[in-house]
């Protein structure tokens, strides 16, 4: 079974954007969704594990990030080629946070009830 809902947060990490998108995955688990939050692009970013990420949102992040990892209905994915373009890996990223492949992303959206871009 599939996500309910994708939340794809495309923006800069340090954006609105991407804690938008963080603050939208965690409320949805608050209404018994099952959401998968997918950062792409340098939203990537927000999903490194804190001895890596020190800019000034993705910095401040951490609890809701840690709240949403929490909860077992909820999971968080980066999309690879972002990750490494970045110059980044999947040892770079916080714990339960997955890297994964276009395919995959593609394939969660394809399942997915719902979709929903920031």
């Amino acid at each position: 079974m599939g996500p309910e809902v994708v939340v794809l947060a495309r923006g800069e990490r340090t954006g609105p954007g991407a804690a938008l998108a963080v603050r939208l995955a965690l409320a949805l688990t608050l209404g018994d969704c099952r959401p998968l939050l997918i950062l792409e692009g340098s939203a990537a970013g927000l999903g490194l594990a804190a001895s890596v990420s020190a800019s000034s949102i993705a910095s401040q992040m951490p609890a809701e990030l840690a709240a949403l990892l929490s909860d077992e209905d909820a999971r968080v994915a980066v999309r690879l080629d972002s990750l490494t373009r970045l110059g980044w890996s999947r040892a770079d990223l916080r714990e339960g946070v997955e890297a994964w492949s276009d395919v995959e992303i593609e394939s969660a959206f394809l399942r997915a009830r719902h979709r929903m871009v920031l």
